[in-house]
């Protein structure tokens, strides 16, 4: 028989994310004990704001429920408005890249968002030419302009 958890809105505390003038988010996880597969948090993006630079994923997947307000939202077939109802999916791999922002100057744009947790993801952000390698303690970002030969430095 399948495990079954609970948690509440209420007993997750909100995370507050702003380390760049055109990024910020409000987040609220809820993170069920003993589901190590996936996660779910609840988004506020505050007007003019966008929530993470354009990227894909190796191995993680994700989704987006509108809740409140309406954003526009990029992919690899440019801008698209969305708003309440509407759920959208980001599969593993280049045509899942995906940036949200909020271009009302008044309301907050209310998501929530549900992603695959695989041990290890590779994140690409093509328009800054990084990379990113979450997961294993390793949590890092990288230029991905800078590379090495296998063995340099052996």
């Amino acid at each position: 028989m399948a495990k079954i958890t609970k948690t509440t809105y209420q007993k997750s505390s909100m995370f507050h994310e702003c380390e760049h003038p055109d990024f910020e988010y409000y987040a609220k996880y809820l993170i069920a004990p003993g589901v190590p597969d996936f996660k779910g948090a609840l988004y506020v993006i505050p007007p003019g704001k966008k929530n993470y630079p354009y990227h894909w994923h190796t191995s993680n997947q994700e989704a987006y429920y509108i809740i409140k307000g309406t954003g526009e939202l990029r992919t690899p077939k440019g801008w698209q408005k969305v708003g309440p109802g509407d759920f959208v999916t980001f599969a593993a791999g280049e045509e899942g890249a995906h940036q949200m922002r909020n271009p009302d100057e008044k309301e907050d744009l209310v998501y929530f968002d549900i992603d695959t947790k695989n041990d290890l993801d590779v994140c690409v952000y093509p328009d800054s030419h990084k990379v990113g390698v979450w997961g294993k303690k390793i949590n890092r970002i990288f230029d991905f302009n800078q590379t090495k030969e296998y063995y340099d430095d052996e």
